[in-house]
C-alpha cells in the first residue's frame, strides 16, 4: 500500500492516530498506514514508519509480543549507505541504538527477500496458542508501506525475525524465539 500523501492523522508533531479502538473512525482512517492493522495496532506507542518519510530511505520494524517472555521491538532503518538498529525489550527495560555496517543491511535485505516480505498476505494467521508470540512485521521503502502479523511463524519468516534480533545484538540476539510448531 502507498503511504498517503495527505494522511488525516499526520501532523507536525507526528502521527495522531487514535490509540484506542474507536468504532467511530471515519472513512479517512482508511488512508492511514495504521488502518492496515485494523486501527488496533498492539504497539500504538511506537511511532508509525511514515513519520520518517523523507528522512529515511527504507525502514523495517519487528514487534515481538511473547506470551511469557515480554515484548521487544527492533527497528532498522537506512539513510543512503548508513543503517542503524534501535530496540527495546520490556522485561529488561533496556533500550539500545546500534550502528550497522553495509553487510548487516545486506543480511536484512536477503532475509526480507527470502521471506517474500512485500508479498505476504495481510492480517494474522488463524493459528494462535498460549505458548508462543505474536510477530508484527512492518516495512516502508520510499512511499510504499506493508505490514502483517503472524503467530510464531516458521520457515523464512522465522529466519527474518531471528535476523532482526541478531542485528540488535545482545541481549536480544540471545533470545530463543519460540515457534508454533516447536516441541
Amino acid at each position: 500500500m502507498r503511504v498517503p500523501v495527505e494522511c488525516p492523522y499526520r501532523g507536525p508533531d507526528g502521527c495522531k492516530f487514535p490509540t484506542r479502538r474507536d468504532e467511530t473512525l471515519h472513512a479517512e482512517a482508511a488512508r492511514c498506514c495504521r488502518a492496515a492493522l485494523g486501527g488496533s495496532h498492539f504497539q500504538m506507542d511506537e511511532p508509525p514508519l511514515c513519520q520518517s518519510l523523507g528522512s529515511e530511505d527504507e525502514v523495517y520494524r519487528f514487534t515481538w509480543k511473547s506470551s511469557f517472555d515480554g515484548d521487544a521491538v527492533v527497528r532498522i532503518g537506512r539513510v543512503g549507505t548508513r543503517s542503524s538498529a534501535s530496540w527495546w525489550k520490556s522485561f529488561t527495560r533496556m533500550e539500545r541504538h546500534v550502528e550497522l555496517v553495509l553487510a548487516d543491511w545486506d543480511h536484512l535485505q536477503h532475509a526480507v527477500h527470502h521471506a517474500a516480505f512485500w508479498t505476504q498476505g495481510e492480517g494474522i494467521e488463524a493459528s494462535l496458542g498460549l505458548d508462543g508470540a505474536t510477530w508484527l512485521f512492518e516495512g516502508r521503502r520510499a512511499d510504499e508501506f506493508w505490514c502483517f502479523k503472524r503467530w510464531s511463524p516458521m520457515g523464512p519468516l522465522a529466519e527474518l525475525g531471528r535476523v532482526f534480533f541478531e542485528l540488535a545484538g545482545p541481549p536480544l540476539s540471545n533470545v530463543q524465539l519460540q515457534l508454533s510448531h516447536d516441541s
